[in-house]
């Protein structure tokens, strides 16, 4: 699968705000107590706080710098970076993502 370019528009955002659908994603995806989980554009930290609640062991991935120090006051690992970028774990992981998007 090719990535498309990025907008010159400035980086595209979506934030989740409903913790029921936050809730149902997680249900959805079968995490279960332990599971390293990556929450790629973690923005405010919705999908990471119930992927914490749940027993996760998340890695909260943002680009912004003012999201990422937001989520660095809730949650102990936060990677502040473009998620195409990042490091990927050695030790099999799982994706929960709301990932932005720009039209």
């Amino acid at each position: 699968m090719a990535v498309r370019p990025r907008s010159t528009r400035g980086r595209g955002r979506h934030f989740l705000r409903s913790s029921k659908l936050a809730a149902e994603l997680v249900r959805a995806a079968g995490i279960r107590r332990g599971d390293l989980v990556l929450d790629l554009g973690a923005g405010t930290g919705a999908l990471t706080g119930v992927l914490s609640r749940a027993g996760a062991r998340v890695v909260a991935v943002e680009i912004d710098p003012e999201l990422a120090a937001g989520l660095r006051q809730r949650f102990a690992d936060v990677v502040e970076g473009d998620a195409l970028r990042v490091a990927l774990p050695r030790e099999p992981f799982k994706v929960v993502a709301n990932l932005p998007f720009d039209g």
